[in-house]
C-alpha cells in the first residue's frame, strides 16, 4: 500500500479516536475531523462517503485481525488449545491498547465494548457453523467466554497485569462446559 495512504489513514484514525472521546460520533464534522488529521476534505472524501463509515472503518481496521484470528478458532479446540488462542488475543488487545483505553472511556465506550464482544462471538460462531437457532448451546458457550474475557480485559484498564490475566482466562477455559 503507497505509504501516503498508510500515512493519512494512520492520522485520520488517530484524529477520529481523539474525537470521540471529546464528543458524540455525530457530532463530529468532516471539517473538523479534516483539520485535526491534517488533510483536507477532498483527501478525506477518497477514502470515505462520511463521518459514519469513517468511523466504522476506524472500528474495522481495530477488529480486522483479532476478527481474523477468530475465524481461525475451532470450538472443539478452545479449550485444548487454551493458552495460544488466550495469546493471540492478548496480543491483538496489547497492539491495540491505546485504543481500547480511549474506546472504554469515550462516550461510545459501552457500545464499542458491545461491538467488539459480538464481532468476536459472530466469527468465531460463523467459522464453526454455529447458530443460536441450530445449536443453542455451543452459541451461548461462545457469548459467554468472549464477554467474559472482554469484560476481564476492559474493567481494569488502563490497569493491565497480562501475566495475571492470561493465567484466569486459561484457567476459566479449561474449568468450562466445552
Amino acid at each position: 500500500m503507497d505509504k501516503r495512504i498508510v500515512k493519512t489513514r494512520k492520522a485520520v484514525f488517530k484524529a477520529a479516536f481523539d474525537l470521540v472521546m471529546e464528543k458524540e460520533p455525530e457530532k463530529i464534522t468532516v471539517l473538523e475531523l479534516c483539520k485535526r488529521a491534517g488533510i483536507n476534505k477532498s483527501t478525506f472524501y477518497l477514502h470515505y462517503n462520511g463521518i459514519e463509515d469513517c468511523l466504522e472503518k476506524c472500528f474495522d481496521f481495530v477488529m480486522d485481525s483479532l476478527i481474523q484470528f477468530c475465524k481461525t478458532i475451532k470450538y472443539d479446540d478452545i479449550k485444548s488449545n487454551a493458552e495460544k488462542n488466550v495469546e493471540v488475543i492478548l496480543d491483538e488487545v496489547e497492539n491495540n491498547m491505546d485504543y481500547l483505553i480511549k474506546a472504554k472511556y469515550s462516550r461510545i465506550g459501552a457500545l464499542s465494548i458491545q461491538a467488539i464482544k459480538d464481532s468476536t462471538v459472530q466469527a468465531i460462531a460463523d467459522a464453526n457453523k454455529i447458530s443460536p437457532e441450530d445449536d443453542y448451546d455451543k452459541y451461548i458457550n461462545i457469548a459467554y467466554l468472549v464477554g467474559g474475557m472482554y469484560d476481564a480485559i476492559f474493567t481494569p484498564l488502563p490497569k493491565y497485569d497480562r501475566e495475571v490475566l492470561e493465567r484466569r482466562l486459561v484457567d476459566s477455559i479449561r474449568k468450562s462446559d466445552f
